[in-house]
C-alpha cells in the first residue's frame, strides 16, 4: 500500500489533494494495467450504467453489452444481488 509521500511523488501535490478530497478515507483499487472489460469501471462508467437503466430503461444484458462488461458487474453497480439459490423441496416420506 502506498503512503501519502509516495503518492505525492508519483502524481504530484495537486492531484493528491484532489484524490484525497474525492476518495479520502476510502480504499480504492487501482489496476496496474487498465483494460476494457476487466470488471473495474470508472465512476463515469458507473454513472452511465445508472443513466441507461433509469432514464432509458435498458435491460441489464443490453447495458452490459454496450459497456463491454458483465451482467454481474452491472447488477453490482445497480445495487442488485443475484437471488439466493432455492433448495429443492424434500420429497414426502411414504408412511
Amino acid at each position: 500500500m502506498a503512503t501519502t509521500d509516495e503518492l505525492e511523488k508519483k502524481i504530484g501535490y495537486e492531484a493528491l489533494v484532489k484524490l484525497s478530497a474525492e476518495w479520502g478515507g476510502t480504499r480504492i483499487y487501482v489496476p496496474s494495467t487498465p483494460a476494457r472489460g476487466n470488471g473495474h469501471l470508472t465512476r463515469a462508467q458507473a454513472e452511465k450504467i445508472r443513466e441507461l437503466r433509469e432514464r432509458r430503461h435498458w435491460s441489464v444484458a443490453r447495458i452490459a453489452l454496450a459497456m463491454a462488461t458483465s451482467e454481474r458487474t452491472v447488477n453490482k453497480i445497480l445495487g442488485r444481488h443475484a437471488p439466493a439459490p432455492t433448495k429443492p423441496r424434500d420429497k414426502p416420506h411414504a408412511a
